[in-house]
């Protein structure tokens, strides 16, 4: 195996904000691993893929995605999991390789800031310091009307939000 190439890899995907890096030496197999992570080094924070010393990365993806970079052939099925439904990997043997692996690393990457910058916007909405101007809101083009979301705190009486009882 190449290190400079899984050094690459390395440098490039701690440059990216807010990733960090959590060595096993001994991994699966006697082989170490390197699990690179979003989110604060403190608490820890969730996984964007990992690079065994042998040159394999492994990434986990919903159903979807995984089928689809496997049938497309931007990746393939894990080698010690080849029916797991989200899990898939790429192979980094040579340095044409490098840039497939950082576009994966990259693709979950970017998914788990989003999610965390909702999480934070959801949690500012709930403490109250991004009020909403409208607390509720309602189906577009419903004829009934009926609600489908409110702030919490936003409705005094909740029976009020039930509908009637139709004989």
């Amino acid at each position: 195996m190449n290190d400079e190439l899984l050094a690459q890899v390395e440098r490039e995907v701690l440059g990216w904000d807010g990733v960090f890096k959590k060595r096993d030496e001994d991994g699966p197999g006697g082989v170490g691993v390197t699990g690179y992570r979003y989110g604060d080094l403190e608490t820890g924070g969730p996984q964007i893929g990992h690079v065994h010393d042998d040159g394999h990365a492994n990434f986990s993806f919903p159903r979807k995605v995984r089928d689809e970079l496997i049938r497309s052939g931007q990746a393939i099925p894990h080698l010690a999991f080849p029916n797991s439904r989200t899990t898939a990997s790429y192979p980094i043997r040579i340095p044409e390789d490098v840039p497939g692996a950082l576009e994966l690393l990259r693709m979950n990457y970017e998914w788990l800031k989003e999610s965390a910058e909702r999480r934070a916007e959801r949690r500012e909405e709930r403490n109250g310091s991004a009020a909403k101007p409208c607390p509720m809101s309602f189906t577009e083009g419903s004829p009934s009307g009926r609600l489908i979301s409110a702030a919490p705190g936003s409705i005094d009486n909740a029976n009020d939000l039930v509908p009637p009882r139709i004989s």
